[in-house]
């Protein structure tokens, strides 16, 4: 039998937090799932999500804002 080693990161880079993020937000990829192929703790995978999910946010709230100050 075959033992695997499957190394534990401490943190994602920045471009595997978008493809992180996407995957789950979009693709619907559960957080295990995705922990597991990007070799690290749930916890990183849920903390990459939220941050692009609030800068989406408030993007998209600037976003209103600027399209609401033009229809004035």
């Amino acid at each position: 039998m075959t033992k695997w080693k499957v190394e534990k990161k401490a943190s994602l880079e920045p471009n595997e937090v978008l493809i992180v993020a996407y995957a789950y937000l979009i693709g619907g990829v559960d957080q295990q799932v995705l922990a597991a192929i990007y070799g690290v703790n749930a916890g990183r995978i849920s903390e990459a999500v939220t941050v692009v999910r609030e800068a989406c946010e408030q993007h998209m709230e600037k976003y209103r804002d600027r399209n609401g100050k033009k229809d004035e």
